[in-house]
């Protein structure tokens, strides 16, 4: 999320393929030299030797989705309602290089009160700096989006949470009770052949986050143990 940070996106297309490129070549523990249009390199050599280091990509934008699926070890992705047009662009970059990335999901899960409270102020930000793609499937209309943008520079995350009801968190994250919780997992994993499940770690403290990993854990666990018959 780099728009409420005014973090600019500069060529992020050529930033990341380039990236990409300079670290596998220097991974290789070769003396590496490199003129690219955002990057060079003038005999550059890591000092520890060849390294195997995979590369996940976290993306959105469907020219960095393609690219993931083109080159990157893994991908990983975010918000439920956009898990199937987010991969069909990834499938279409394997098309492309014969190549097949890990399939990571990313969520926070909110199964209490507070957690469903924290996931509307979350849910703000996704709305201020996200593809239109993910925008409409996660089925918001323009006036809806307005509103929340709206709201959101004038008196922050608190004033636009008034448009955003329990529904349209679950169209973005993991949401409701444990066992629902478990219930869509499952889901989505058999829907979109996910290969793993990444926790959002978000909590304050040692204390707090290892509670979450246990009870989110739980809810994982039970989405393994209980699969449906697709």
């Amino acid at each position: 999320v780099l728009v409420p940070m005014s973090i600019p996106r500069e060529a992020p297309l050529t930033v990341v393929r380039e990236t990409v490129d300079i670290m596998r070549q220097l991974w290789s523990g070769d003396n590496v030299s490199y003129a690219g249009r955002r990057f060079r390199l003038d005999s550059a050599q890591i000092s520890l030797g060849a390294q195997e280091i995979p590369i996940w990509l976290s993306v959105r934008g469907p020219r960095l989705l393609q690219l993931a699926g083109e080159q990157a070890d893994a991908v990983v992705l975010m918000a439920t309602s956009d898990l199937g047009q987010a991969l069909n662009i990834v499938s279409q970059g394997s098309l492309q290089s014969g190549n097949q990335p890990t399939r990571i999901y990313l969520d926070r899960i909110a199964y209490t009160e507070e957690m469903l409270a924290e996931a509307v102020e979350l849910y703000t930000y996704t709305v201020m700096d996200s593809p239109t793609r993910m925008l409409r499937g996660m089925g918001l209309t323009d006036e809806q989006i307005a509103n929340i943008q709206t709201a959101v520079r004038t008196g922050g995350p608190a004033a636009a949470a008034k448009f955003i009801t329990p529904d349209m968190v679950k169209g973005y994250q993991i949401a409701g009770t444990p066992e629902e919780c478990s219930q869509t997992l499952q889901t989505l994993i058999r829907t979109y052949r996910l290969d793993v499940f990444l926790l959002n770690l978000i909590s304050s403290g040692l204390t707090a986050n290892t509670k979450l990993m246990r009870e989110v854990a739980e809810i994982v666990k039970q989405a393994e143990e209980n699969p449906k018959e697709s």
